[in-house]
């Protein structure tokens, strides 16, 4: 029998973010609405799942996920699901059909893979770059190549890869081979906030990959047309104006605007909900006014580290989390450094002035 420890970091080992441990893990995952048909397949040898005691599906504890199935459910991103279905006929003619997904936090990266998949009936091998070494990517090409199905090997977070790891898929990507070894016709994706690292890393990888696909931030009518869809789904009737406060208040961010419905329909007070958030005006938050504020007091640019520890930010947290937002929206500039914009002031004078 394994000690408890053992089996602890067998556990850590399945955390998909914090995880510092590697482990070959291939997964695949069937998404219904109805948890009994929810699966979660883990194909590994080491894994012995016996210990687990079988839970019985309680009927009174509803276990629902909004994710998107086919194209036609999937809002907004007209490009993007053009791009799709240009891809589903590429593969149905075994022609070479890699891609890899960019965009924001929230914005459907992996829902657009698990459509493509689900679309075409794939065999679809899941994980995240900060899992992948020499050893499991040989354990995932292993099950390309065991499989009659056609493949998508995803890698999601694909900047987390080490780059002398992402170099190793070069060959495969271009040959199908490896070594000596020839690989299976497969369909490479992998998604990604921060291609501008992938860029300057390892731009012979992104040579490799055809289809680049950029996701374009939503739109206030998108995000309302979204939340009709998940309430619909839910059989939840939510007031318009309800919908549209959460629509201007999600920074026009599906994830975010479904996380702020579904405390709306906990609380039934958007206020409160706003509040939990530390939303102010906008979808801004209290972190965001803090950023302007600072920024409106500096009589030069400041560049985005000093910045970041004035409003006790990591760097990468508030370039990932904050600055994206503000820039596109308007409130502030980059001259190369960060300065508030005109908007950005008028704004703190709105606020200042309780509209």
């Amino acid at each position: 029998m394994k000690d408890f420890t053992e089996y602890l970091d067998l556990f850590l080992c399945l955390l998909p973010y914090k995880n510092t441990k590697k482990l070959p893990i291939e997964y695949q995952v069937n998404l219904t609405e109805n948890p009994t048909e929810q699966k979660v397949i883990l194909q590994e040898p080491n894994i012995n799942t016996a210990i687990i005691p079988d839970y019985p599906v309680d009927n009174k504890i509803r276990l629902f996920r909004f994710s998107p199935k086919y194209l036609t459910q999937y809002i907004g991103q007209l490009e993007a699901k053009n791009m799709i279905k240009i891809i589903m006929e590429k593969i149905k003619n075994n022609i070479l059909s890699h891609l890899i997904i960019d965009g924001i936090q929230g914005h459907g990266k992996t829902t657009l893979i698990r459509i493509l998949s689900n679309e075409i009936n794939a065999n679809l091998i899941e994980t995240i770059g900060s899992q992948i070494d020499a050893d499991t990517l040989v354990f995932y090409l292993k099950q390309i190549n065991i499989v009659d199905k056609h493949s998508i090997f995803f890698i999601d977070e694909i900047d987390t890869m080490k780059p002398r790891y992402i170099k190793l898929l070069n060959p495969v990507l271009e040959y199908f081979k490896i070594n000596d070894k020839n690989i299976k016709p497969f369909t490479f994706a992998c998604a990604t906030i921060n291609k501008a690292f992938l860029l300057q890393k390892t731009p012979d990888f992104l040579d490799r990959i055809p289809h680049h696909i950029k996701l374009a931030r939503y739109s206030a009518n998108e995000i309302q047309t979204i939340l009709y869809q998940y309430s619909n789904q839910i059989n939840k009737e939510v007031e318009p104006n309800i919908i549209d406060i959460i629509s201007q208040n999600c920074k026009f961010n599906p994830r975010r605007s479904v996380g702020l419905l579904e405390d709306y329909l906990i609380l039934n007070n958007i206020n409160e909900v706003l509040k939990n958030h530390q939303i102010v005006k906008d979808g801004l938050t209290l972190k965001d006014i803090e950023i302007l504020k600072v920024l409106s007091t500096l009589k030069r640019p400041i560049g985005s580290n000093a910045l970041a520890m004035k409003v006790k930010l990591l760097e990468k947290e508030y370039l990932l989390e904050y600055e994206p937002y503000l820039i596109e929206m308007g409130y502030i500039d980059r001259v190369p450094s960060r300065i508030i914009t005109d908007k950005g002031r008028h704004l703190l004078m709105e606020i200042e002035n309780g509209l």
